[in-house]
């Protein structure tokens, strides 16, 4: 967006002051998706076509590699005046040296074009020196409309500085909100994971409980059989049928029937144990099954903020870069409209002294000049355009907050779902 700078300032390099018609040899054009059919091939790549003398075209570059060109030059153009000079010391750099992309063909042929376009500008200097000797009053109306034309030129490059800054920082904030949506479904991953493993172990826990009653109640039984047989031994011995003082099979009776005593008690305690230990488990699975609950239908959620916040993002930057494309071509076309009336009325000749119109007349490669009033509309008309984009990007500023304000509200509820699970994990380890 900033092509066309280089070859203005040339021409103040070369004869002290400005020249708008050096921009006229060399025009940079920005291709859209929709200028031509070879465009469609790289759509969504910006491609920078630089021209020369006649409008025969030199070659095309990526318009990133020609940003990044322009970049280095402006970093250079701190350091010294002469045009040529930044272009030869760029070339020299340590970044231009060792890229391996067409930036170091992009400064070269701007060289080659600013020497020729020095020479151009300084012909026309020599022919607009001789007509201003003969014609003072053109002379000086001359030089208060270039003055104005510079004028407008530093501000159109401040627009588009401005609008480079605020591209860069919509796809910072991009970033960002893909690294905090990634950390966000990393967290959601894990407690995922966290409640998986937390089932794993209470089915684990569960069937050895299981295991352990079943062995305890297939002990019990062998041990009440036995039991059993005794009494009925001990009842017979009572009844004088086999004899009588069989003291033995008395007291092992009496030991049988404390051991089963015994595996009664420890089998009803393991059977409490294990009912405690069920209600235990259905209220970690109820616990864990509403968790589960509310990660889906905060997951789902996200997924809907960030789904609407992806599509509001990329429609706001789509919409601005539109209305931008759309007012810099405004701009860019009244400049070379006003370019080349200057041009014609420089090499029209002479008919009478330049006076101002009593009306506004509209700018048109006539002959016309633009009045006062005239200057101080398209001046004020630049203003307020970028009044309007100033507002554009503080409203899409502030609608990125609050997105940004949104996910940190569901990551906070994503570690307060995550805290409530390991509190959950903890008293069913307790």
């Amino acid at each position: 967006m900033a092509d066309s700078e280089p070859a203005a300032d040339s021409g103040s390099a070369s004869s002290g002051s400005p020249q708008p018609q050096s921009l006229l040899p060399m025009e940079v054009h920005r291709k859209t998706s929709s200028d031509s059919s070879e465009s469609k091939k790289s759509a969504g790549k910006g491609i920078v076509t630089i021209y020369g003398s006649g409008q025969q075209e030199v070659e095309e570059y990526s318009f990133a590699e020609t940003l990044k060109a322009f970049r280095y030059m402006e970093k250079a153009r701190k350091e010294g005046k002469d045009i040529k000079t930044l272009l030869q010391r760029t070339l020299n750099t340590d970044f231009v040296k060792n890229s391996t992309s067409q930036v170091k063909s992009v400064i070269e042929t701007l060289v080659e074009q600013t020497e020729r376009l020095n020479e151009e500008n300084e012909e026309l200097r020599r022919q607009v020196e001789l007509r201003h000797e003969s014609d003072p009053h053109e002379a000086g109306e001359l030089a208060r409309l270039q003055q104005e034309v510079s004028s407008l030129q530093t501000q159109l490059r401040t627009a588009r500085t401005d609008a480079a800054a605020a591209e860069a920082k919509i796809d910072g904030v991009k970033e960002q909100l893909a690294a905090q949506e990634a950390q966000a479904s990393k967290a959601i991953d894990s407690l995922k994971s966290n409640v998986t493993a937390l089932q794993s172990s209470l089915e684990v826990r569960d069937r050895e409980l299981r295991d352990k009653t079943a062995m305890l109640h297939k002990q019990l039984d062998e041990k009440t059989s036995q039991v059993t047989a005794l009494e009925t031994q001990v009842d017979e011995l009572r009844s004088g049928e086999r004899g009588e003082g069989d003291t033995a099979a008395v007291a092992e009776l009496q030991d049988l029937q404390q051991e089963v005593e015994s595996l009664r008690t420890a089998n009803s305690e393991l059977r409490l144990k294990l009912q405690q230990s069920e209600s235990k488990a259905t209220c970690a699975e109820a616990k864990v099954e509403a968790l589960e609950a509310d990660l889906r239908m905060e997951r789902e959620k996200r997924a809907q903020q960030e789904a609407e916040t992806q599509r509001l993002i990329e429609s706001a930057v789509e919409k601005e870069r539109e209305h931008f494309l759309q007012k810099e071509k405004e701009m860019e076309s009244e400049f070379q409209a006003e370019v080349r009336r200057f041009q014609l009325e420089r090499e029209s000749p002479k008919q009478q002294p330049i006076t101002p119109p009593s009306k506004p007349q509209p700018p048109g490669p006539t002959g016309t000049t633009y009045t006062e009033q005239q200057i101080q509309e398209m001046l004020q008309e630049h203003q307020r355009l970028k009044r309007e984009a100033d507002e554009a990007a503080d409203a899409k500023h502030q609608k990125i907050m609050a997105l940004e304000d949104q996910l940190a509200a569901a990551h906070r509820k994503a570690s307060r779902l995550e805290a409530s699970l390991e509190e959950g994990r903890r008293s069913w380890a307790g």
